[in-house]
């Protein structure tokens, strides 16, 4: 099925193969689209494209990659791999796929604890100036990317990798101490001479490489189970780990 254009309050496409669009398609539902596709769901794959849902809930026997020029409202997702652009904020509320990315300059979900559950899964903004706070207890607004405590919470324990952020970033990354307890493999990608700072307090002294008391009284990253921690960056990163990694 190829969608060349299509404007409605709310929309139901089912297709025994794929559904696509066409180039240059306008796709504007105002409501709800639920799409069910048995190959794969690949609608805004070019720039002159504009597709737009109230909500969403799509499955796929395949992939599903969607991008959307607005905010982009997820009720459900299934598909083995998933690609999902916004170019505003990404609400996302149950999605079970094998290979997960999100690429939005502000995401949230909101399906609560373990609903979004996959095998791998990247999440990085569109931006490549947008800052990224990781793990912290409130949303900081526009001008970054914030995956909160309750954002982490729903990715569902079982990642074989959770990747952070883009190598071609310019952004820093900000991460609060001991706000969240990881339980999978964490790769954060650090912007190229860009900031990282973990932990919200930096010791006066932290330049000179003195040893700081209060470093030892808390841990700025934590995690158990499979949990680990990789940053990716090149030589001229900053690096300000205030704190213990356990």
């Amino acid at each position: 099925m190829v969608v060349e254009g299509l404007s409605a309050a709310g929309a139901t496409l089912t297709s025994i193969g794929n559904i696509t669009d066409s180039v240059n398609a306008v796709i504007t539902i105002g409501g709800q689209g639920i799409l069910h596709a048995g190959g794969s769901i690949i609608l805004g794959d070019t720039a002159t494209d504009s597709v737009n849902f109230g909500s969403l809930d799509a499955t796929a026997g395949s992939t599903i990659a969607i991008n959307e020029n607005s905010d982009m409202v997820i009720e459900r997702v299934k598909a083995s791999s998933t690609h999902l652009t916004s170019t505003q904020t990404l609400y996302a509320a149950k999605v079970n796929s094998n290979h997960i990315t999100f690429i939005a300059d502000e995401m949230n979900f909101t399906g609560g604890k373990g609903s979004i559950v996959g095998y791998d899964i990247l999440l990085q903004p569109v931006g490549k100036g947008q800052d990224i706070n990781v793990a912290g207890s409130t949303d900081a607004g526009n001008d970054s990317l914030d995956l909160t405590t309750q954002d982490l919470a729903a990715l569902r324990d079982g990642f074989s990798m959770i990747t952070i952020g883009r190598a071609s970033g310019t952004g820093q990354i900000f991460i609060p101490y001991n706000q969240f307890e990881w339980r999978d493999p964490v790769t954060f990608h650090v912007p190229d001479s860009g900031i990282v700072t973990v932990s919200d307090v930096i010791p006066d002294d932290f330049a000179t490489g003195t040893h700081v008391d209060d470093q030892d009284k808390f841990n700025v990253l934590t995690g158990r189970g499979d949990a680990s921690f990789t940053f990716l960056s090149d030589s001229s990163t900053i690096f300000r780990l205030n704190g213990n990694i356990k």
